[in-house]
């Protein structure tokens, strides 16, 4: 059983009071160790999100610190690993909620390991929303017994607990400064340092979902990320080992050029109110391959 924990919530424009107020009451309802939490907002100019966000400094076992500049979502999770008081540290993304009362406890009384993730669900009804269809199609994909399979491809920021020697020995990538897969490349460093991992299902859950246009903004500016560190992302992508053997097979010009006539067609349903989950991977897959393309032309010409 642990006995020390720091909870670390990293947030930007998201109100998190209803988070920090639940888990200060799982916190005290588990005897007989010591907790605290620190939330970080990393360069927030909502108004109303920070005028409640502040009221956490004035709770039980909470910290609030308000970053006047964004440094992003590895540079402020190393900063909060830093500023943390116990040897075990739990990171949970603002704008969450949790299954029950007992997520606390769950990790409390975790397997031994250095890293254990709980991972993710999805609650309510949000018919036309391309996020909530996405995470929900890929429920099966994130129970622990599939997760722990590829422990260190299955690991995500959003939920998890670390021991403070190990993320401060190893931390996220801040050189990272575009949106997503610095959790998936955090993942190959634990993996090459040997760090011991453990999936549980113990999950922080999507109540809230960005819109589709947003969302779609997102998950493009992660495939350019993808393909900035695509050397040191292989294996740990299903989606490069598709491009690559798209690739090796000479098929890659087929699927751009499929996606020069019908990638804006499907962005739009994707980025609409009734979006087709199917077009997602397909969408995504053609504008991976049309960015190695369009970079591959760039770098001939110079040449």
């Amino acid at each position: 059983m642990i006995k020390c924990l720091s909870i670390l919530i990293p947030t930007f424009n998201d109100v998190c009071l209803p988070m920090a107020e639940e888990l200060v009451r799982q916190a005290r309802a588990i005897a007989d160790w010591q907790w605290e939490i620190v939330v970080a907002e990393d360069g927030s100019t909502d108004a109303e999100s920070l005028a409640q966000n502040r009221r956490i400094a004035t709770m039980e076992g909470c910290r609030y610190f308000r970053r006047e500049k964004n440094v992003g979502r590895a540079a402020v999770r190393n900063w909060l690993a830093q500023e943390a008081c116990y040897d075990n540290l739990l990171f949970v993304d603002a704008g969450l909620s949790f299954p029950d009362a007992e997520y606390l406890s769950r990790y409390v009384q975790a397997p031994e390991a250095e890293v254990v993730c709980g991972g993710v669900a999805v609650a309510g009804k949000h018919p036309g929303n391309l996020r909530y269809l996405y995470e929900t199609a890929s429920q099966g994909r994130f129970m622990a017994e599939q997760r722990q399979r590829e422990p260190y491809q299955h690991f995500r920021t959003t939920n998890f607990m670390i021991r403070r020697s190990v993320m401060l020995a190893h931390p996220l990538r801040e050189d990272m400064k575009t949106y997503g897969y610095e959790d998936v490349l955090f993942g190959k460093t634990l993996a090459q340092s040997q760090v011991s991992i453990a999936h549980i299902d113990n999950p922080v859950v999507y109540v809230c979902f960005e819109p589709n246009a947003i969302y779609i903004n997102k998950v493009e500016e992660s495939l350019r990320t993808l393909y900035a560190y695509r050397g040191e992302l292989q294996g740990y992508s299903p989606l490069l080992s598709v491009a690559g053997k798209l690739q090796r097979s000479r098929m890659r010009f087929l699927v751009t050029a499929f996606y020069g006539l019908f990638g804006k067609p499907m962005r739009r349903n994707l980025a609409g109110k009734h979006p087709w989950l199917c077009l997602f991977n397909p969408y995504k897959l053609g504008y991976f391959c049309t960015l190695c393309t369009s970079k591959r032309k760039k770098r001939n010409k110079k040449e």
